[in-house]
């Protein structure tokens, strides 16, 4: 019983450590295109940029920093209990 707890508390682990460097890995892919499409101002003088990329840049990074620290305090609970 304690193995199989033990097994659960590395995979949850695993899972937060492999979804914070997926979040924040789109976070940067998210942040470059926004960069990248530029912005500009038209004719009638409306600023026209992709801001959607930019606030899903900014999501993705905080949900990595948050699953980073979620995967901090599971490391160290679990090496407090061993």
């Amino acid at each position: 019983m304690v193995v199989e707890s033990r097994s659960g508390r590395e995979l949850l682990i695993r899972i937060a450590n492999f979804l914070g460097t997926a979040f924040l890995v789109a976070g940067a892919g998210f942040g470059i295109y926004y960069v990248a499409a530029g912005n500009y101002v038209d004719e009638s003088g409306t600023l026209i940029e992709e801001f959607w990329a930019l606030g899903l840049a900014w999501f993705f990074v905080l949900g990595s920093v948050f699953m980073a620290t979620l995967g901090l305090i599971l490391r160290l609970v679990a090496r407090r209990r061993h």
